[in-house]
């Protein structure tokens, strides 16, 4: 049995990112991204169908936003937000057919973090993100984490959201 040819893939992709510095501590930046991607892939004529090439075109848009400062002595904050777009565009062959054959989505997100000095050598960071989208919804993503730092290359952390305790060499 013949594939009905050879597998065409073809793409590239754009990333642009402009940033500003306030000061020492304060800084933003914003990205743009743009990625395509076709696919041609031949397929063989099966019991009563023709042959035919199934095309799959999928462009992806991407900006994400981002700002860190400090708050006060002991706060470093960072927050941002973020949006992607995707279509995909289908040509469907006489065996292999999706529904819908354009299919657009849109993802929303944002996120907040602020790392705490505790003490000299002890941070706490907490953040959340959150994200919309077509299939799911809203999604809240909490998370935490409480890092000792034992020595300039050594520290010990632990996350408050179930993960394990990790050890790090920074060296």
């Amino acid at each position: 049995m013949t594939t009905g040819g050879k597998t065409e893939v073809a793409g590239g992709n754009l990333l642009g990112r402009w940033s500003h510095t306030f000061s020492e501590d304060s800084d933003m930046s914003l990205q743009c991204y743009y990625d395509r991607t076709h696919r041609a892939v031949p397929k063989p004529a099966f019991i009563a169908t023709p042959a035919g090439t199934l095309v799959d075109d999928l462009d992806t848009y991407d900006l994400d936003f981002q700002h860190r400062f400090h708050l006060g002595e002991r706060n470093h904050f960072v927050w941002g937000l973020g949006y992607r777009f995707t279509q995909d565009v289908v040509k469907n062959a006489p065996s292999v057919v999706f529904v819908p054959a354009v299919l657009d989505r849109n993802l929303f997100s944002g996120f907040v973090q602020d790392e705490i000095m505790l003490h000299e050598k002890l941070l706490l960071t907490l953040g959340t993100k959150l994200e919309h989208n077509e299939y799911t919804g809203y999604e809240v993503e909490p998370s935490g984490r409480l890092q000792w730092n034992a020595t300039p290359n050594k520290c010990l952390g632990r996350s408050f959201a179930g993960r394990a305790d990790s050890i790090a060499d920074r060296s």
